[in-house]
Order: C-alpha cells, then sequence, then structure tokens
C-alpha cells in the first residue's frame, strides 16, 4: 500500500480484513505493508511473493481516487487472472462512498477466490460434452478419464480439462472448402488452356511419375510473374480457410503448404514448382495473418462499418460465421479463439468532409478526408 497517512493506511487496512474475514467462512490472512515509493522494487513484497497467493495493491491518488489492484500469484494456467484493476471515485449524486465501494469490490473478490475451484468446476461443467480428455457420468455423478477410463476427482478434471487446447479445428469443413477452392481453380486452368499450354511439359502419367517417383520433375518453374503472384493470393486464400475453421497460424501455413502440393500434383502437365512451393504458404502466411488479425480487431469493435470491413478483408471469417449462425452457434469466436484475445492497439476508421474558412481566403474551403488509425 503506498500512502504516506497512517491514519489511513490503518483504517484502510482494517476494512480489508473485516471486510475479507466477513465474507470468507474459513478465514483469510492479511498482512498489510507500506511500500516505499521510492524504490521500484520493494524487497518485502518480492519476499511475500513465495508466501502468499494473492496481493492487492491500494493507493490513494493526489486528485483523492482511490486504486485498487489484485495480482495472483498463484496463477497457473491461462484461464488464472494474472492482474485486475479498479478506480473509485467519489460522484455528485452517489450514495456511495468510494471507499464503501471499494469494500465491496473487495468482497466480491474475496468471495470469487475463496470459491475458485467451484467457479471452475462450473464452467467446465458447460463445456465438458467438447472435452476428449475428460468425461462425466451423470448417473454415478462421476468423472473419468478418458484415456484410462478412471475415475478422478473434480480437480484432477480441470486439471486435464484445462490443458486442453479451446481451438476445436473443423477439418471437414476445412476440407470441403478447399476443395472446392482447388476444383474452381483447377477449372479455370484448364478453361484457359490456350494460355496455360505454353508451360505444359509432361503428359499425365509421365508427369505424376517424375514429380512423385523419379523427382525429375521437381524444379523452379519460368512462369509469367504474374502467375507467380497468384500464387501468393492463393496462399491468402488458403490461409484465411484454415484460420476460419480453427486453426493456428501455423497450422494454416502448414494446411496452406499441403494444398499447394495437391494443386502443383494436380497442375500435372507442369513441374513440380519449387518457388510455388515457397512462395505460396509463406505469401499466404505473411498477407493472410496480417489481414486476419486485422479482421478480428475490427469485428470486435462490433460496429457496423468495421465489421463489414473485417469480413472484407477475411471472407471466409463472413461466410463460416454464417454457417456457425444457421447452426444455432452463435459465438462468432468459438472456432477462432485467437479473436478473443485483448489487442494491443486499436483501429478506427474515419471518413468525412471538412468545411473551413482560412483568415486570408474570404471563401470557405470544403477538404474531404479519411484516416485509419
Amino acid at each position: 500500500m503506498q500512502k504516506n497517512d497512517s491514519e489511513w493506511l490503518r483504517k484502510t487496512c482494517e476494512q480489508i480484513y473485516i471486510v475479507a474475514n466477513q465474507v470468507s467462512p474459513q478465514g483469510v490472512t492479511i498482512n498489510c505493508h507500506r511500500s516505499n515509493t521510492e524504490s521500484f522494487v520493494d524487497p518485502y513484497i518480492s519476499e511475500q511473493r513465495n508466501k502468499n497467493d494473492y496481493f492487492l495493491n491500494v493507493l490513494r491518488t493526489r486528485e483523492g481516487h482511490i486504486d485498487l489492484e489484485a495480482r495472483n500469484w498463484s496463477a497457473q494456467g491461462e484461464e488464472d487472472f494474472k492482474n485486475l484493476g479498479w478506480i473509485f471515485k467519489d460522484a455528485e449524486k452517489s450514495q456511495v462512498s468510494k471507499e464503501q465501494a471499494m469494500a465491496h469490490a473487495i468482497a466480491n473478490f474475496i468471495f470469487y477466490i475463496d470459491n475458485e475451484q467451484a467457479f471452475k468446476i462450473g464452467l467446465m461443467m458447460n463445456a465438458i460434452s467438447e472435452s476428449s480428455a475428460v468425461s462425466y457420468d451423470e448417473k454415478s455423478g462421476q468423472f473419468h478419464e478418458t484415456l484410462t477410463n478412471e475415475v478422478i476427482d473434480s480437480n484432477r478434471a480441470y486439471k486435464l480439462f484445462s490443458k486442453e487446447s479451446g481451438r476445436k479445428i473443423n477439418y471437414l469443413r476445412t476440407g470441403i472448402e478447399l476443395g472446392v477452392l482447388l476444383s474452381s481453380g483447377m477449372a479455370i486452368y484448364y478453361k484457359n488452356l490456350v494460355y496455360n499450354a505454353v508451360d505444359f511439359d509432361y503428359g499425365f502419367r509421365d508427369g505424376l511419375k517424375k514429380k512423385w517417383i523419379t523427382g525429375e520433375a521437381i524444379l523452379f518453374d519460368d512462369n509469367d510473374k504474374f502467375a507467380n503472384y497468384g500464387h501468393a493470393f492463393a496462399g491468402v486464400i488458403y490461409h484465411q480457410v484454415a484460420r476460419a475453421n480453427g486453426a493456428s497460424a501455423m497450422e494454416s501455413f502448414l494446411i496452406s503448404l499441403a494444398s499447394s502440393a495437391v494443386w502443383e500434383t494436380m497442375e500435372y502437365h507442369e513441374v513440380f514448382s519449387i518457388n510455388d512451393m515457397i512462395v505460396t504458404p509463406v505469401g499466404g502466411y505473411i498477407i493472410g495473418e496480417a489481414m486476419y488479425q486485422t479482421s478480428c480487431a475490427l469485428i470486435s469493435k462490433g460496429t457496423l462499418g468495421a465489421k463489414a470491413l473485417g469480413y472484407t478483408l477475411s471472407p471466409m471469417l463472413a461466410s463460416n460465421h454464417a454457417m456457425d449462425r444457421l447452426s444455432g452457434n452463435k459465438d462468432k469466436t468459438r472456432a477462432q479463439p485467437d479473436c478473443k484475445k485483448p489487442r494491443f492497439s486499436d483501429i478506427s476508421l474515419k471518413i468525412g468532409l471538412e468545411r473551413g474558412q482560412k483568415a486570408y481566403e474570404p471563401s470557405s474551403n470544403q477538404e474531404y478526408f479519411a484516416a485509419l488509425e
């Protein structure tokens, strides 16, 4: 706690102790300490980290506000919070003082940590039907480890459950969408046979044999540069298909690589292009992942314009979210948990008309502006 006011420090410590032990049936140990504000690292706090599970930092600012920070020193997994913070101010028409508001926040915090395991088990029960590591028998009320079918307690069940990835890849839909894209691409390829025939080097059997058996057809190609640009664009589509179906960034890269290999095989007339196998997944990863992350940031804003732009950048997200809604799943980020992660920056798009008049020009001026920040 930080404040050169011994009386305020004593009263605040008493308030926290009373509230905490009123809420917790088994009692809570409270150790109060005045931090050294002149030192960046307080040795006492570093020492207490190994002895206590949680740390509350209370600061009364110069403006008279109260800042309350809670740190979870016992956090182990991603599901455990690391830091929480509140700012309490006195409002003119409020009947609750900032000290009373802080007491309510501390009471709720103590209630949570006192029942943390029960909260976690409750959350697990809502999604246990999708778990591949744990099952629950409603008749016996017992948890079972899926691998061994061994009966386990709720704590062990939660540990196994929490280690599972929240990401569920929709392999079937990924395969169907990639199949449609590859088939459509092949149809366009053979429709422009006159243009593409200049790159033909092999027949059907000869091409497959030299690609997959002898390796003679695994070469750098000499295609037109615009055709090579197209492979980077194809990589973006492959990457977005995988991402929109729950794959991670690296998994999407590998799916793009595999899709590129399938395309090079389907183009049996031509060489198995080494440069295409590089450009497609790498270009897809660099451009596609940037577009995906930008789309997530825009869609999470919730405004109509932001969502429209976000879905334009990642059309596969738009189509898959629409299909998910039709199937009854309204959680847009269920298959894309990366979209739920907090963003380090915010994105705003502005466009409009500005009217102004300069002192040395009597007529008004109009300026159109657009900004992306």
